[in-house]
């Protein structure tokens, strides 16, 4: 597709930074909506564990899983707010290095993210199949 901006497109210089910085703002935006559902689904997991509606799994492996989604989502949690507060200060469009430190931020809370679900998966059953058989039951 046509690329709006850059060299040889015709369009201005300014036009390049603008499109950074609303990638860099939408790839934030992004790691912001799938961690906090990453964290929130932990947490409903829990929450139905504690008021029976799912029994909770067992054995060392499984609670050690438990313990690591539950720091993990604590990690979130706290990356999350650092990116929102970033995200409300704002930056310029046209400075590089905020929007490299809101890439960085965005990994970190992608990172974070995985993390949270991987824990999560083993905790649950270690496939996504298993997963899906334990709230049958």
């Amino acid at each position: 597709g046509a690329r709006l901006g850059g060299t040889g497109s015709g369009g201005r210089s300014g036009d390049t930074h603008h499109s950074a910085a609303a990638t860099a703002m939408a790839t934030a935006q992004r790691a912001l909506t799938l961690a906090c559902a990453a964290e929130r689904a932990w947490g409903a997991n829990r929450f139905l564990e504690l008021v029976g509606a799912l029994a909770p799994a067992s054995g060392c492996e499984a609670q050690r899983s438990a313990m690591l989604a539950g720091r993990w989502a604590d990690e979130v949690r706290e990356r999350a707010a650092a990116m929102r507060k970033m995200l409300d200060a704002g930056g310029p469009e046209d400075d590089l290095a905020w929007q490299e430190r809101l890439q960085g931020a965005s990994s970190f809370l992608d990172a974070a993210r995985r993390s949270v679900f991987q824990f999560a998966l083993e905790y649950c059953g270690g496939t996504r199949r298993l997963v899906r058989r334990r709230g049958e039951n």
